[in-house]
């Protein structure tokens, strides 16, 4: 009898940090600050200065990423170069795969465009 209980409470306890993470999950893919629409048109007027821009990943990222490109992107859009940077390196600690590549090439970018 003791036993069920333990196994009964060992499975509801399994459960709830089951839902908890499915919860923190589908939070972390909601929309970010930022359209589709939005991106494009701000990596289009950054392609008219000569920004060449590869996105990777990040427009389907986890929002803790997109946030950060998201900042990022508005940043250089404003000639902030060097803040820019500092949030592409801050999504740098997040993130993986194609993601990482499409970062360092946006802050190789404000390296060359902030310098020129």
């Amino acid at each position: 009898m003791l036993l069920n209980l333990i196994f009964g409470i060992t499975g509801l306890i399994g459960s709830a940090i089951a839902i908890w993470q499915l919860i923190v999950y589908l939070q972390s893919r909601k929309k970010s600050v930022l359209s589709e629409h939005d991106v494009k048109v701000i990596l289009e007027e950054l392609d008219r200065r000569g920004v060449i821009s590869y996105v990777g990943g990040l427009t389907e990222a986890p929002k803790a990423i997109r946030s950060l490109f998201d900042d990022g992107l508005l940043l250089m859009k404003v000639f902030k170069w060097d803040e820019a940077i500092v949030q592409f390196k801050k999504a740098l600690t997040k993130a993986y795969g194609t993601e990482l590549v499409a970062l360092y090439n946006f802050i190789g970018q404000c390296h060359y465009t902030g310098t020129n």
